[in-house]
């Protein structure tokens, strides 16, 4: 697997400017010690391009969740070809979260393909897949890490 470049002592990606995981972590263990002392959701929608040609396309899905993103939502990158946002939210609300980030990298993708910004006689639209995630307490940081890891790196 090739492996992902940082920069700033691994807290931003250098192709996307997104958030690592190191950073993402570091907040989502601040955002579930919020969850213990109230009732406010939680979830985590993980999103990504199936079989990247080329890293313009993850560039791309980084832009797409950019545009779509409100102030308390966090992201990172967290696989080559892949991100995940944090929502406080539950999981309705993160699957329409998750609709409009997945409509906005769709508009993108299909305004480099309409304007030809991209120089590929044969681009395509990658496919974009998307899960939720929804917190729901009485298990540490590092259970609800790993339930998302086995789903998300096994696509």
């Amino acid at each position: 697997m090739p492996r992902i470049e940082f920069r700033e002592n691994g807290i931003f990606d250098s192709l996307t400017g997104a958030p690592t995981f190191r950073f993402f972590r570091s907040q989502l263990e601040r955002e579930i010690a919020l969850r213990k002392r109230s009732t406010e959701p939680l979830s985590i929608v993980t999103i990504f391009v199936s079989r990247p040609v080329d890293d313009g396309e993850v560039f791309l899905l980084n832009q797409g969740i950019l545009r779509v993103s409100r102030n308390e939502d966090f992201y990172c990158r967290a696989s080559e070809n892949g991100f995940w946002i944090c929502l406080r939210s539950d999981a309705l609300g993160a699957t329409k979260a998750s609709d409009r980030i997945l409509k906005s990298c769709t508009h993108i993708f299909e305004q480099i393909s309409e304007y030809g910004i991209i120089e590929k006689n044969d681009f395509k639209i990658p496919y974009i897949h998307s899960e939720i995630h929804e917190y729901h307490g009485g298990i540490s940081l590092e259970k609800f890490i790993e339930q998302i890891d086995k789903k998300f790196f096994a696509l």
